[in-house]
């Protein structure tokens, strides 16, 4: 019985997000959540809805809930990542697209997303400073 009212939650949270009545999702997420904690549907609507709202930080919290109860989900890493990098947290971002990458290597999304990333950064910030994945085997130059 709890499972299933927990999936009807999770519908109505969907349906809200798609109405874009995110403030209505968030609550039936949270409520959904309260009885079925390792809903991993339910913690990535709850992410939308938290990141539509500009709650930032619960919108990472729940996307890292998410990816933990379903590692091979590469749209959560993306979700993380995306909400890492508007959060400002760059090296976060990388880490959640590099996993993410590791599951599926020929991702463009994750790719461009890396990629986009790294040119942001890259404008601004010296390449001994950046994570290894940027530059990949062509070796650092110090000073440069």
């Amino acid at each position: 019985m709890r499972k299933w009212i927990v999936g009807i939650a999770e519908l109505l949270a969907r349906r809200y997000l798609a109405s874009q009545r995110n403030e209505e999702a968030r609550e039936i997420a949270r409520a959904a959540l309260d009885i079925w904690p390792s809903m991993r549907a339910a913690q990535a609507a709850l992410g939308i809805a938290c990141e539509r709202l500009g709650e930032l930080q619960d919108a990472a919290r729940a996307f890292r809930r998410a990816l933990a109860l379903a590692p091979q989900e590469v749209d959560y890493g993306l979700a993380l990542a995306r909400v890492s990098r508007r959060r400002g947290r760059l090296r976060q971002a990388i880490a959640a697209l590099e996993a993410a990458l590791a599951i599926d290597p020929s991702d463009t999304e994750v790719r461009g997303a890396l990629a986009e990333i790294f040119r942001t950064w890259g404008s601004s910030t010296p390449a001994s400073n950046m994570p290894r994945s940027c530059c990949g085997s062509v070796p650092v130059i110090p000073g440069t």
